[in-house]
C-alpha cells in the first residue's frame, strides 16, 4: 500500500467533519460475532438513515406504523465503495441474522427496507446469559421484568394491549400526593426517549400510549432531543411534569390523540353519508316530479301504468330501429 501525505489535525480542522457513532453493543456483544466489519458499517449507516425517515413519517411509515427506508444495492455499492457482489453479501448477512427485513414491493418500485432494533436480542441474549448462570429456572431478574414491562407498555401490537389502557382517563390522573421536584428519585418511573432523559411512571405511560398509539416513540424521541437541548442550569426551571411536558409538545408539533383521529374519521363518515343520503333524496324527488308530469300527461294514476306505457313505447322504438323505418 502506498503511503499517503496526510496533513496533521488542528483543533479547526478535526471540527469540521462529520461523524457516525456506531454503537458500542455492535462490536463487544457476542450476538454480533459472526459479522464482519463491512456488515457493521452498513447497519450503521442504515441506523442513519432510518433517523432521517423519522422526519418524514408519512413516506416512510407503513400501515403497522414501521419506519423504514430505501437502500438499493446500487446505493450500498456506492457509500461503502465497495463490488455489487459485495453489497450483496453486506445486505444479505444482515438479512440473515434479523437486523434488517427487506421487502419487494414490485411495480418497478424500489425494494424497502426494515431496519431492526438491535439492542433488543442484544439485551435478552445477555439475560439468557444470567439465566444459564445462575438464576433461578422461570425466575427473570427485577431489571428485565421492568425492560419486559417497558416493552408491553410501549408495544403497538394488540396483544400487548392492557385492558385498563383501553379504560384510562389521562385527565385523571392524580398528581397531589406526588413529588415531581425530582421524579427520577421513583425507582419504580421508567427512563425513555432516545435520550433516556424522560421520567414517566407506568400510568402516565399508558396514558400517553393510549392517547397516541404507535405515534408515541416517535413523539417520546422528539420531546427527549428538545429536553436535551434545552439543557439546565442557573435560573432554568426543571421539568417537574414529564407527562404535561409532552402533552404541551405534542400540541406544538400537532399531534392529535387516537380519539381526536377516530372523531374526525366519524365526522367525516357522517358527513359523507349524509351527502349521499341528500344526493339519494334528490334523484328521488326528481323521479317523482317525472312520474307526476307523465301521469297528468297521460291521464293515469300510478306509476305502475306509466312504466306499462314507457316500456310498450320503448319496444315500438326498437322494432322502428330494427326495421330501419326512422
Amino acid at each position: 500500500m502506498k503511503k499517503l501525505n496526510f496533513d496533521y489535525l488542528t483543533a479547526y480542522s478535526a471540527n469540521q467533519y462529520a461523524f457516525m457513532p456506531m454503537p458500542y453493543m455492535l462490536i463487544e456483544n457476542p450476538v454480533f460475532s459472526e459479522l464482519g466489519a463491512g456488515e457493521k458499517i452498513l447497519y450503521t449507516l442504515m441506523l442513519n438513515r432510518v433517523s432521517l425517515s423519522r422526519n418524514n413519517l408519512e413516506q416512510y411509515t407503513d400501515k403497522e406504523g414501521r419506519l423504514y427506508i430505501i437502500y438499493t444495492v446500487a446505493q450500498v455499492e456506492k457509500s461503502m465503495c465497495c463490488s455489487h457482489p459485495t453489497a450483496v453479501k453486506y445486505l444479505k448477512n444482515l438479512t440473515e441474522i434479523g437486523l434488517i427485513e427487506r421487502v419487494r414491493q414490485g411495480m418497478g418500485k424500489p425494494t424497502i427496507t426494515y431496519v431492526k432494533d438491535f439492542a433488543s436480542v442484544a439485551i435478552e441474549h445477555g439475560a439468557n446469559n444470567m439465566r444459564s448462570v445462575g438464576c433461578a429456572e422461570g425466575k427473570m431478574p427485577e431489571a428485565n421484568k421492568k425492560e419486559q414491562k417497558l416493552k408491553n407498555l410501549t408495544s403497538g401490537s394488540k396483544e400487548f394491549e392492557l385492558q385498563e389502557v383501553k379504560k384510562f382517563n389521562p385527565s385523571k390522573i392524580e398528581y397531589s400526593h406526588t413529588d415531581y421536584s425530582n421524579p427520577s428519585l421513583n425507582e419504580d418511573n421508567f427512563m425513555l426517549g432516545k435520550r433516556k432523559n424522560i421520567c414517566l411512571s407506568e400510568e402516565e405511560l399508558m396514558g400517553l400510549r393510549e392517547d397516541y398509539g404507535n405515534r408515541l416513540e416517535g413523539l417520546l424521541d422528539e420531546c427527549s432531543d428538545r429536553i436535551f437541548a434545552r439543557g439546565s442550569g442557573p435560573g432554568l426551571d426543571p421539568i417537574k411534569n414529564y407527562y404535561r411536558y409532552i402533552q404541551t409538545i405534542a400540541k406544538t408539533l400537532g399531534y392529535v390523540t387516537d380519539a381526536q383521529i377516530a372523531a374526525e374519521q366519524a365526522e367525516k363518515r357522517a358527513a359523507a353519508e349524509a351527502a349521499e343520503a341528500t344526493e339519494k333524496a334528490q334523484a328521488q324527488a326528481e323521479l317523482d316530479a317525472w312520474y307526476a308530469e307523465k301521469m297528468q300527461e297521460y291521464g293515469v294514476d300510478t306509476k305502475e301504468e306509466i312504466d306499462r306505457i314507457t316500456e310498450a313505447y320503448s319496444k315500438k322504438l326498437i322494432e322502428k330501429w330494427r326495421k330501419g323505418d326512422f
